[in-house]
């Protein structure tokens, strides 16, 4: 999950109330913030079966454009954070001038089952926002999905290997320009805090802290927002 970007729009699965258990396709609007169903016309895919946490199903994913059936061994009981990396802004800079975050590998348990090709969705909503006087975008993510066991990269100067059962996450912010020295604001610091749960199908199966740190420097002299990232 990164924002910052440039996606208008999205669907996800949802219930009225916002919480589990899902049972219709909503619609978002990033760049206006409005949640809404989707309507017959849209591109809204249709919803998902119920899933169980235990054995094997099928599911029905995007290869190279078309949709097609896979066998899945099940979803996982847990996902927990194994380890992270942290992206580098001087590496990325001129070109970017704030950022950046992590890149967090997050572990498929129970170990003994091999997760390698399921996909996981994430959403992602603000709890604290600290910087509203700033222009920084909130961390609001609906229905992305995440492979188990897939590499990455090059992604902000980094690539990395897949791992058996092992879920690849970013967490990042970026902006062209410092966002902390924009034209009328006037704070050097400021946070903001998200909730993230992964779902396997209709189930949760982990539930984390992302927080998201901005504070004003200097690169070269020019001025920078230097964005710092954990994940609890």
């Amino acid at each position: 999950m990164s924002f910052g970007g440039s996606v208008d729009a999205a669907c996800w699965y949802d219930s009225p109330g916002g919480a589990p258990p899902f049972d219709s396709w909503y619609g978002y609007d990033f760049q206006n913030e409005i949640g809404s169903p989707c309507f017959i016309g849209t591109n809204c895919p249709a919803p998902l079966p119920p899933v169980e946490n235990s054995g094997p199903y099928t599911q029905t994913v995007a290869v190279f454009g078309e949709m097609v059936a896979q066998r899945v061994p099940g979803c996982p009981t847990s996902v927990t954070l194994s380890s992270i990396t942290p992206f580098s802004l001087p590496l990325n800079f001129p070109t970017w001038q704030t950022g950046i975050g992590i890149l967090s590998f997050m572990q498929i348990n129970p170990a003994t089952t091999n997760f390698d090709g399921t996909q996981l969705t994430e959403y992602v909503s603000t709890n604290i926002n600290s910087c509203q006087n700033a222009p920084i975008s909130t961390c609001n993510v609906f229905g992305n999905s995440l492979t188990i066991g897939t590499k990455g990269g090059p992604r902000w100067g980094l690539s990395w290997n897949a791992q058996h059962d092992i879920m690849w996450d970013e967490h990042s912010n970026t902006a062209p320009t410092s966002v902390l020295n924009a034209p009328g604001v006037n704070i050097s610091a400021c946070t903001v805090s998200c909730i993230q749960t992964y779902y396997c199908g209709p189930a949760a199966v982990g539930t984390f802290t992302i927080l998201y740190d901005f504070n004003r420097g200097t690169i070269d002299g020019t001025p920078v927002t230097n964005v710092t990232v954990t994940k609890q």
